[in-house]
């Protein structure tokens, strides 16, 4: 990493060779290390994971938003997306039976979500 002032703006070669070995020489450089391929791999399943836990907490939304838009609320407990809150979802019974159809998607979809960040957790 080289440390740059505000405006400074170099655009030669030879300028900038010279700059590199005075910020040598006075050992204001910084070394930067590149990790090896094993390393990132190890990365981009991280930032799958990641990409996971923010799919599920989207599915998460639209399906509380759901809830709330046709008058569900969960008043068991304090806490949502434990054991209890999901024993409460499979009881909830909308009006009609395709409300109850998106329902049954959007809980699918959760599951499924979670299942999958279950499982790239478990391989990092």
């Amino acid at each position: 990493m080289i440390p740059k002032k505000a405006g400074d703006r170099v655009k030669t070669d030879r300028r900038d060779a010279v700059k590199l070995a005075s910020l040598f020489r006075s050992g204001e450089l910084t070394s930067v290390w590149v990790p090896d391929e094993e390393q990132e791999a190890v990365r981009d399943l991280t930032r799958a994971r990641e990409e996971m836990k923010r799919v599920e907490l989207q599915l998460k939304q639209r399906l509380g938003a759901f809830l709330l838009r046709h008058g569900k609320r969960y008043t068991a407990g304090k806490s949502k997306w434990t054991q209890k809150y999901y024993r409460w979802l499979a009881d909830v019974k909308t009006d009609f039976p395709v409300q109850q159809i998106v329902l049954e998607e959007y809980m699918d979809a959760v599951k499924q979500a979670e299942e999958r960040v279950q499982g790239l957790r478990k391989e990092l």
